[in-house]
């Protein structure tokens, strides 16, 4: 059988795994050439060099997978891909993009392109109250739970992010041991969660040095630190956030499960149900929202709280910009009671994995751009845009994005489906079913097979390896040496035809404590209304 038969064959799933670890060299016409790898393999068969083409002329259902929009679009997935292979993706003959488009957006270049040696850009996240700020890559990975997603997968990003020095999010369906890239049977009768956190946190943390960075998402569940019955443990959060390995604690406030519904027991294992603390033969209903909190100042109560617990590490939280009245609320409650929130994490209405219905997916939300420089208005108006990072997450997956959302007004970005892409997914959307072809999103341990936690954590490294590159080359472009001094005037956008004018043209940017005037026609117009409204003891 040729390499092409097998590959055909493990297409189809009649295959668990494509080739062994050790094989035969062939060539496209089945001949054998030497012994080698898989990675050998594929490369001396042109597959990696044209993988794109490929599969997507020969291998896929065109009747089923290319009448089917895409969210992420075929140029995009592609350069991804390649990327990913390790592949160079020049622009030959000049851009295919119509740069006179009304809305097209592009960067000013400088007379002088600066030299830039270090490219590994940091930004520290912690406000005055954070007693262990954290220093993050400006290009992360945003939230991706176990339990949908496969161990091999979740291990690979751990894997990925220590080589790359970038954070992985674990998402809101608890922490569990292959977040922190150990193989574990969680399947075994004698595994149990708590035990294995307090072997972890004995280890020193030397010993371990493969660990990659964690920041440990909290959702209305409380997935991993609560009671049977749903309720908040503090001693559960302690153990888990003090670990060495978790740098930040992300408190999910908006765009989580589905409130009201229950949890779906087909995904549960009995493994899985541990890592949640959760009874496998109980339904499990999830709360509309948050019950250690109820108003902006309780919020801002909680995540003081969780920042003692963890032993000062940032908290922040994650959400998609609502009613505006009550994210002025939050903030009026941070400067109030002195106690800022470490870092706000962005979400949009155009981002989401594979959780999201069909009906709100696109339509409920705010689009994360307007949501960013709405959110860094506010907080530069109140004087504390210094000490509240602003994390972007949501349809950022190249150098491009990241520019541009930097420039608006964020501090750093994070990626989920660009990730996703970057270890094989194909965008079939069907995530939900348990039944990913790739490994990636399923608990059926055949499949998870076809995904070596190995070689795709060298697929994801790739990946943001070269992205980041590319930001350095724009940077330089721009005459810029660090992200940090990206600013809304380095971008142009296309209103017209026959105008493009910068972004803070487009958006209306307020002075630094513009919001602290307690003179009513001094605060700026559009926020008056909301500010009016805005009350930190309202309950949400």
């Amino acid at each position: 059988m040729t390499y092409w038969d097998k590959y055909s064959e493990f297409k189809k799933g009649k295959l668990v795994s494509l080739l062994p670890e050790k094989t035969e060299h062939m060539g496209s016409d089945g001949t054998v050439l030497k012994s080698g790898n898989r990675s050998s393999v594929l490369a001396r068969s042109g597959y990696w060099s044209n993988r794109p083409v490929f599969e997507k002329t020969l291998l896929r259902d065109t009747t089923s997978y290319q009448s089917r929009p895409k969210p992420i679009s075929e140029e995009i997935w592609n350069l991804i891909t390649r990327r990913s292979d390790g592949l160079k993706d020049l622009e030959v003959l000049g851009s295919a993009t119509d740069v006179y488009a009304v809305g097209y957006e592009s960067l000013i270049p400088a007379y002088v392109n600066p030299e830039i040696k270090n490219t590994a850009y940091r930004v520290t996240i912690g406000s005055k109250k954070c007693k262990k700020p954290y220093e993050a890559s400006i290009f992360n990975c945003s939230a991706l739970s176990y339990g949908p997603l496969s161990k091999n997968f979740i291990m690979a990003i751990n894997k990925a992010a220590s080589k790359g020095e970038f954070y992985q999010n674990t998402g809101e369906a608890g922490i569990s041991p292959y977040h922190f890239g150990i193989d574990l049977d969680i399947e075994d009768p004698d595994f149990e969660i708590d035990r294995f956190i307090e072997d972890l946190s004995e280890i020193p943390i030397d010993m371990l040095p493969q660990i990659g960075d964690i920041v440990w998402e909290i959702g209305n569940g409380y997935f991993g630190c609560r009671t049977k019955t749903g309720e908040f443990d503090p001693v559960k959060f302690q153990k888990i956030a003090q670990l060495p390995y978790v740098k930040m604690i992300e408190v999910k406030i908006s765009q989580g499960m589905a409130p009201n519904k229950d949890l779906p027991m087909p995904s549960l294992t009995t493994g899985f149900a541990k890592i949640l603390n959760v009874d496998l033969d109980t339904r499990v209903k999830l709360s509309p929202g948050h019950s250690e909190f109820s108003t902006p100042k309780e919020l801002v109560e909680f995540i003081d709280k969780l920042r003692t617990l963890s032993g000062g590490k940032p908290v922040g939280i994650k959400m998609s910009l609502g009613r505006k009245h009550e994210f002025l609320a939050i903030c009026k409650a941070m400067v109030k009671l002195g106690l800022p929130i470490d870092f706000i994490t962005l979400d949009g209405m155009e981002a989401g994995t594979s959780g999201s219905a069909r009906g709100v997916a696109g339509f409920c939300g705010v689009a994360l751009d307007d949501a960013i420089v709405y959110v860094h208005n506010v907080l530069s108006g109140l004087n504390i845009r210094e000490q509240v990072k602003i994390i972007a997450s949501g349809r950022v997956f190249t150098e491009r994005e990241i520019i541009l959302k930097l420039a608006r007004g964020a501090d750093i970005c994070a990626t989920a489906r660009g990730i996703m892409v970057a270890a094989g997914c194909e965008q079939q959307r069907d995530c939900y079913k348990g039944t990913c072809a790739k490994g990636i999103a399923t608990q059926d341990k055949t499949l998870q097979n076809r995904l070596d936690p190995f070689l795709t954590a060298e697929r994801i490294y790739s990946y943001h390896e070269i992205t980041m590159r590319e930001v350095t080359e724009l940077l330089s472009i721009a005459g810029l040496t660090h992200p940090s001094q990206l600013r809304p005037h380095h971008v142009y956008k296309r209103i017209s035809y026959t105008e493009a004018v910068p972004l803070d043209n487009v958006y209306d940017y307020i002075k630094p404590g513009q919001l602290m005037s307690k003179i009513n026609w001094r605060l700026p117009k559009q926020y008056r209304k909301d500010w009016f409204r805005a009350d930190i003891h309202t309950a949400f």
